[in-house]
């Protein structure tokens, strides 16, 4: 800050300009106890009052200064909040704390038993950090402070702000595993006492450059000051809403931010009033103290809320709820509460994916668009139990009825593109598990069954899943296979087909040709992989190559009539042959009997493939 004595480190402030929406509708003033020194990192205490970090002199007999700069040392001082816009004349505070060196931001507990302070850190080289020390108020007085656990001269450490139970602080720092510069972490203390491991705020929060003097409100509402996220000048006044997932920052409106660096801004219970620091240039001093009321709301963005629910409209507490980008990362995560509720903030105009998840329930994923100009979006959603459901079967031979083991059996699942294949145990059986469907829901397997000396089988399930347990495929399909014959087509023995014929010179397709080509719509509807040629035939009668033609013709009539009606209809085609292959000796010049000629205008089916 401009002739401020506390600071984190040396920064060099660059200054933005944005159009970005800010927050509030301030009228703020200039304190009264102001002077010419540095007041700032103000904090709320016990009873009213307010405790903050000062270099004005004091009454104590040793006047303490930097070495390094000759500057007076910041000590803490305590006022009384006077009609919510002014502070009576500070006093020092006595509390037996370092003493040494600077002293302050703190933070206290609601119920001012608990304090965290910041002071300088010093290792044998006598080079300068931040860190911090807490104390407990006993009966005696406030206690011997205590280093906090995560502090360390290679890094600072400080500008503490406790919860409201004290639970947890948020502080800031350039420790490692930042964003970059000074960040705003999180650790978590236990009812005992004991400090976890800081934890980050993340990018959402934190920038490449630094983020200062957090102060989290009993709301969720978490202000913070930055220079790395645009606004009018230097450090700006930035709040999110942790409650809500902490996922949109804005700016606070001016008067509180201005083109100098403005920081240590305290939010009261009312959400109307409260304190910050600011080194604009109307100021009294280095840094002055500043107190607001504010007109407007603190709108952090679109609140996204909802409730989660099973299939019977149950709301579901403790389901995880994810809050992801377009691009599917992760920006939030929060967990439902006893009824189901979950909320975050989000930026209006923007694309994001809720996820829900909970043991033994699908995941739901829920693309949405956050609609312009909404204070409030409502996207309930529903999960889907995870039920045990199975496809089972029992392979057999069609003519004995006996079981076949060891035959392949391959499962392809349309929905899911998964393919599992199974072979069958001694009697015949196999199981597939379809743990991931959903009751109700239309399923299409494709099921192949192979054995040594049977024909393949290849067909399609199609079933409604309404009820929990096993589907039998052998009773809703044919799970029986065919062995294969000596001196038969395979396709004779899938099917009784004869070939179809022809009036003479036409390729028009006859009655009695349309019962034939009907069988291969069925056995081809029953078998989805099979493929067919259709080879069509003349007479000799006519030249060579309008034999050739007329044979192609009645091939395409064929299996365009076929093709009308199957699903995937290149799975069989037409291919004319003329009179190439001739069924007798009605070759060209030899004399034949009508009946004789007919049987050589023909169509012919073979099975490709399987």
């Amino acid at each position: 800050m401009k002739k401020s004595l506390l600071g984190l480190a040396v920064f060099l402030l660059t200054i933005f300009t944005t159009n970005a929406q800010t927050v509030g509708e301030f009228k703020i003033k200039n304190l009264d106890i102001n002077n010419e020194q540095s007041d700032m990192g103000i904090s709320f205490y016990h009873h009213g009052r307010v405790v903050f970090a000062s270099t004005r002199p004091s009454s104590r007999t040793v006047y303490r200064e930097w070495k390094d700069s000759k500057l007076p040392y910041y000590d803490m001082y305590m006022s009384n909040i006077i009609d919510t816009t002014q502070l009576d004349e500070p006093l020092l505070v006595d509390w037996p704390l370092s003493k040494e060196y600077n002293e302050g931001p703190s933070t206290f507990t609601a119920d001012g038993t608990f304090m965290v302070f910041t002071v300088n850190n010093y290792d044998a080289e006598g080079v300068k950090t931040l860190k911090l020390m807490s104390s407990i108020l006993n009966s005696k007085g406030w206690g011997k402070p205590v280093d906090l656990p995560f502090n360390n001269v290679s890094f600072n450490v400080g500008h503490p702000s406790l919860s409201y139970d004290g639970h947890t602080m948020y502080f800031a720092s350039n420790m490692p595993g930042g964003q970059g510069g000074v960040d705003i972490w999180k650790v978590n203390r236990t009812v005992e006492g004991v400090w976890g491991y800081p934890e980050n705020l993340g990018p959402t929060i934190n920038t490449k450059e630094n983020e200062l003097f957090p102060f989290i409100h009993s709301s969720g509402l978490l202000f913070f000051s930055s220079n790395g996220r645009g606004g009018l000048g230097g450090l700006d006044v930035f709040v999110t809403n942790l409650s809500r997932g902490g996922t949109s920052v804005q700016a606070l409106a001016a008067p509180v931010n201005s083109s100098a660096d403005d920081f240590s801004f305290i939010l009261a219970e009312n959400q109307t009033t409260g304190f910050f620091a600011s080194n604009r240039e109307d100021g009294k001093g280095a840094d002055d103290l500043y107190s607001f009321k504010n007109n407007g709301e603190f709108k952090t963005g679109t609140a996204l809320k909802g409730v989660v629910s099973d299939a019977s409209g149950t709301p579901m507490e403790k389901t995880i709820v994810e809050l992801q980008d377009e691009a599917g990362n992760i920006i939030a995560t929060t967990t439902t509460d006893a009824n189901g509720n979950y909320n975050f903030d989000v930026e209006p105009g923007k694309k994001y994916i809720i996820v829900a998840k909970k043991e033994g329930y699908f995941d739901t994923i829920e693309p949405l668009v956050i609609p312009e100009g909404e204070k409030e979006v409502i996207k309930d959603i529903t999960i889907a139990k995870m039920v045990k459901m199975a496809l089972i079967g029992r392979v057999t031979d069609n003519s004995t009825g006996y079981a076949i083991a060891g035959a392949k059996v391959t499962v392809f699942d349309n929905a899911s593109k998964i393919k599992q294949i199974y072979t069958t145990d001694s009697n015949g059986s196999f199981r597939h598990p379809m743990n991931d469907k959903k009751l109700n829901e239309n399923a299409v397997i494709d099921f192949q069954l192979e054995a040594t000396n049977y024909l393949t089988v290849t067909r399609t399930y199609k079933r409604v899943l309404d009820h929990e347990g096993d589907y039998n495929l052998s009773l809703e399909s044919n799970t029986k296979m065919d062995k294969i014959q000596t001196g038969v087509t395979r396709l004779e023995q899938l099917i009784d087909v004869k070939p179809i014929y022809y009036d003479l010179g036409s390729s028009e397709i006859r009655p009695d040709a349309a019962k034939e080509l009907d069988k291969i719509v069925k056995v081809m509807e029953e078998n989805p992989t099979l493929e067919i040629e259709l080879g069509s035939h003349t007479d000799s009668r006519g030249s060579d190559e309008n034999n050739q033609i007329l044979s192609t013709s009645r091939a395409e009539s064929a299996a365009q009539y076929i093709k009308m009606r199957i699903t995937n209809p290149q799975r069989i085609f037409g291919k004319g042959y003329g009179e190439s292959k001739l069924l007798n000796k009605c070759k060209n010049n030899v004399q034949c009997t009508d009946q004789e000629h007919e049987k050589n205008r023909r169509t012919e089916f073979k099975i490709v493939r399987m």
